[in-house]
């Protein structure tokens, strides 16, 4: 889900039963009731599985808000007691209905206290208390943790990148935090930036790419390493170079590119493997190429299929069907409005009828949790500010008239967030770059 949903759960308390099992939809988890004592049908007894049900509303929706964040943050408040966690609280005025939730893994076991995030929570225990009348609630989280406030929005965050860039690449990885590396200010750039959504904070990584480079396209691999393709810097790059968020290091990888180019975009698959679309390395020399990388192997192969025509800064995204989809890019003959399917389990390339709604390139795609793209910004003789949203299912686009970039901008980098929503960051419209970072929910 790429919004938040809040329902009351589905809790009938004048009729308890024994081994009743109820569904509860709080924010986007899938739970369900599998422990309810029973009792005597009395108003404190209600009360008391209304106070612990409650409790399980209200910390859901703090999960929810704050996905990726330490449970001992204020914002979910858990507090360490035996070597469990635990959030209290009240849902009265008075004081008189509490509640009391304990924090556990999949398996049921307790949670560290020190290290424990929003998305380590498997299973949560709430017992509320009215009147001396004690009732549990035990519910099980099947479901992934999304949230997005208001629907079709685009905000511009607190946080801005170093300095204004554009021409970076920026990546979610799988401790939730998106790293944006290289760029251009004017002047080519190594910085690895790491941006936390959960708190809206940026931090100017130790590590630097090899060289100063923009142009370049980085993927978040399965093995929870980024991995980044060519780029220019001077001159264009073949390199391939892995960055490993756990440890702030980079490494220069043996496999390299068929050849130098910049303005590839690349994509992790389904398979593990990552593809890489097209790019450009001067004068007349884009390419219709698409290349696999084997990050287990450290091995690249050029694949039998291409684009339909060589290309350079599309903007390529996977999509939930398993198969990549490419908007828009530019090749020799001028702008592209054009949106290419590539099936990695057969390697065959569609041309779809849908197309974006005029040609553009330097515009950042991004999957949502919807299982809908979206593309944002690009040049297409003037930059844009467009948001342009396309349904995989049903080869349809949608302009989001709703809601626009801050500003027209082409150039820019945008990540689909584990919380769900997409943060776009950068760019540039022929006079500046922009150190923006743009939070969008879509739906």
């Amino acid at each position: 889900m790429f919004k938040q949903k809040q329902k009351g759960s589905a809790l009938v308390f004048a009729l308890i039963m024994l081994s009743v099992m109820v569904v509860v939809a709080v924010g986007s988890f899938s739970a369900s009731m599998i422990d309810q004592e029973t009792s005597s049908d009395t108003t404190k007894s209600v009360s008391a599985f209304q106070t612990a049900d409650t409790g399980v509303e209200k910390v859901s929706d703090k999960i929810v808000k704050n996905s990726g964040v330490l449970l001992t943050n204020a914002s979910i408040g858990a507090v360490c007691e035996s070597g469990s966690l635990f959030v209290t609280g009240y849902v009265d005025a008075d004081n008189k209905k509490k509640y009391k939730v304990e924090l556990l893994d999949g398996s049921g076991a307790p949670l560290p206290c020190a290290t424990a995030v929003t998305s380590d929570v498997g299973i949560m225990k709430s017992v509320g208390e009215f009147g001396g009348t004690v009732r549990a609630v035990s519910v099980t989280v099947e479901g992934g943790v999304d949230y997005c406030p208001t629907v079709d929005t685009s905000t511009v965050k607190t946080a801005t990148l170093p300095t204004g860039r554009r021409a970076l690449s920026c990546a979610t990885a799988s401790n939730g935090k998106i790293y944006c590396l290289g760029g251009s200010t004017g002047a080519y750039l190594d910085q690895i930036v790491e941006y936390d959504p959960s708190t809206d904070t940026r931090t100017i990584k130790t590590a630097v790419l090899p060289s100063a480079r923009g142009g370049l396209s980085c993927v978040a691999a399965s093995n929870s390493k980024i991995y980044c393709f060519g780029g220019v810097g001077g001159t264009y790059l073949d390199q391939i170079v892995e960055y490993d968020p756990s440890t702030d290091t980079r490494t220069i990888k043996t496999a390299v590119l068929p050849s130098a180019r910049g303005g590839l975009s690349c994509v992790a698959a389904s398979n593990n493997k990552i593809y890489c679309f097209g790019g450009y390395s001067g004068g007349v020399a884009y390419t219709s190429q698409i290349v696999e990388y084997d990050p287990s192997t450290d091995t690249r192969t050029i694949k039998t299929a291409f684009l339909p025509s060589a290309r350079q800064n599309s903007s390529c995204v996977a999509a939930s069907n398993n198969k990549i989809y490419c908007f828009g890019g530019i090749s020799a003959a001028g702008q592209l409005s054009q949106i290419v399917e590539y099936d990695p389990s057969t390697d065959t390339r569609t041309i779809k009828t849908a197309t974006l709604p005029s040609v553009r390139t330097a515009l950042s795609c991004a999957a949502a949790s919807n299982s809908k793209i979206y593309c944002f910004g690009g040049f297409g003789g003037t930059y844009l500010d467009q948001i342009v949203e396309y349904d995989p299912s049903t080869d349809t686009r949608t302009i989001k008239t709703a809601v626009l970039l801050p500003s027209a901008r082409g150039y820019l980098s945008c990540a689909a967030a584990s919380n769900g929503v997409i943060y776009c960051f950068g760019g540039y419209n022929a006079s500046s770059s922009f150190n923006h970072i743009v939070e969008y929910c879509g739906g």
